[in-house]
C-alpha cells in the first residue's frame, strides 16, 4: 500500500534538491573542502618543526577522486646525501616527528594532528556558509 505524504515547502525542497543535483552545490562544496584542505596545510607548515626545511616543503594537499573529501600528507623528502640513504629506502620521518620514536629516544612533536585541531573552527564556518549559499 502506497502512501503520500504532503510536506510544508515541497516545491521549495524539491527545487533545492535539483538545484544541488544539477551540480551547484557539489562544485560549491569541493571548492569549500579545497579551501579546508589548504588551510590546515598553511597551518601544519607553520608548526611543523624546521631544522632543513625539507619536511616543511613536503606538506601538501590532495582532494580524492570523489571529490568530497582531501587529504593532508607530507612526501617522503629525497635525502641531502644519496650516498647515506641505501637504493629505494623511503625516510619515513614525518611520522618519526608527529609521533615521536621511543627507540631512538625521539620525542614527539605534533604538527599535524594540531593544526587541524586549531583550523577546526575556521573550516567548520567554511562548510557552513557553503551550505547556507547552496540552500538560499
Amino acid at each position: 500500500m502506497l502512501k503520500t505524504i504532503a510536506i510544508d515547502g515541497e516545491r521549495e525542497a524539491l527545487a533545492e534538491l535539483r538545484k544541488a543535483a544539477a551540480g551547484g552545490f557539489r562544485k560549491a562544496v569541493e571548492a569549500a573542502i579545497d579551501d579546508s584542505i589548504e588551510i590546515i596545510a598553511e597551518e601544519a607548515r607553520r608548526l611543523v618543526p624546521v631544522r632543513t626545511g625539507r619536511l616543511k616543503r613536503s606538506i601538501k594537499t590532495k582532494r580524492r577522486k570523489n571529490g568530497l573529501s582531501g587529504d593532508i600528507y607530507c612526501d617522503y623528502p629525497q635525502p641531502q646525501d644519496k650516498k647515506k640513504t641505501r637504493k629505494g629506502k623511503k625516510e619515513y620521518y614525518a611520522f618519526a616527528v608527529e609521533k615521536g620514536v621511543k627507540k631512538r629516544n625521539i620525542k614527539p612533536q605534533p604538527f599535524l594532528f594540531p593544526a587541524v585541531d586549531h583550523t577546526q573552527k575556521e573550516v567548520d564556518e567554511r562548510m557552513m556558509k557553503v551550505l547556507e549559499e547552496a540552500m538560499s
